[in-house]
């Protein structure tokens, strides 16, 4: 499980990434690229190839469902 990420964790994501043998990971992440509510794309945030280690990523944060099969942002729940 990945936290919201900040200034205050963020060296310590890194050294995680590099040393986890998890292949998946339920996370609260702001990633570029995916759909942020229906319509609007997130432009901001982090890049998504940082998580590459891990074979699927379930995420909250965005409103909308959506992902790449990797990548599965879960939307809201109402």
């Amino acid at each position: 499980m990945i936290p919201w990420i900040c200034a205050d964790n963020e060296a310590e994501l890194h050294k995680f990434l590099k040393t986890t043998k998890s292949k998946i990971a339920f996370a609260h992440l702001e990633l570029q690229g995916y759909e942020v509510t229906r319509g609007m794309i997130a432009e901001q945030g982090m890049n998504p190839d940082l998580f590459d280690v891990f074979d699927a990523i379930y995420s909250g944060h965005y409103h909308a469902r959506s992902g790449d099969g990797r990548v599965n942002y879960l939307g809201t729940a109402y």
